[in-house]
């Protein structure tokens, strides 16, 4: 099995980039291939952030109640400080352990080992935790929290089969839009520059990233 940009093989920033036809899903014709590259409900959405950038989009994407995490305190323990923002998130947001106010499912697109350790903490009773985000290999956990709250741990592998066929029906049918997800666009030889953006979270003019495009060699930035 091989996975671009994982070493020893290099990534899809390239003019071209030749895969099994199999792992190749047909497009409809109203469906843009950088929507194509891109792309359930719930009655309350909130989404944790330590960029507020991101978090006011996320509100005005998808009406999202927003949790921006107080810093650690100096030589705070990292579970510590887990179980510390964990009571200040459930306090300020009203979230319960049990019942309409508790919280169903977690999902963790970071990988950072206190956003795992604190979604232990606010995830209800027999709640579903989902790890979607990879950070270090190795990670502390509260294993008796997992045990007594009965938890659902569940790994994600995101490039399933059905992950693309799910994704392609729901922008086809305009259940999701996926251009206000661009925030930034840049040339071919500006990668770099698009790559340090998005690890820093904002451009240079201060603008916040969410989603950061390269367009391919000899291709105009605005040519979608």
């Amino acid at each position: 099995m091989i996975f671009a940009a994982t070493p020893p093989y290099d990534g899809t920033l390239a003019r071209y980039y030749r895969v099994p036809g199999s792992l190749v899903y047909p497009l409809p014709d109203h469906v843009t291939l950088e929507d194509g590259a891109m792309a359930i409900g719930a009655s309350r959405i909130i989404a944790v952030d330590i960029v507020p950038s991101r978090l006011e989009f996320a509100q005005q994407y998808v009406g999202a109640e927003t949790y921006q995490p107080p810093p650690p305190a100096e030589n705070e323990a990292r579970m510590d400080y887990s179980r510390r923002n964990a009571d200040v998130m459930k306090k300020t947001l009203g979230i319960e352990d049990r019942g309409p106010k508790a919280i169903d499912l977690v999902i963790d697109a970071s990988g950072a080992e206190v956003s795992i350790q604190t979604a232990f903490y606010v995830v209800k009773i027999g709640g579903i935790f989902v790890q979607v985000g990879m950070g270090k290999p190795e990670n502390t956990i509260d294993l008796g929290m997992l045990m007594v709250k009965e938890l659902v741990y569940k790994g994600s592998f995101r490039y399933g089969p059905g992950d693309y066929t799910l994704a392609i029906a729901l922008v086809s049918q305009g259940k999701i839009d996926l251009k206000p997800l661009v925030t930034h666009r840049y040339t071919f030889q500006e990668a770099l520059t698009a790559f340090q953006a998005t690890r820093a979270g904002k451009s240079e003019d201060g603008k916040g990233v969410i989603k950061a495009i390269i367009s391919g060699p000899d291709v105009a930035v605005d040519n979608v």
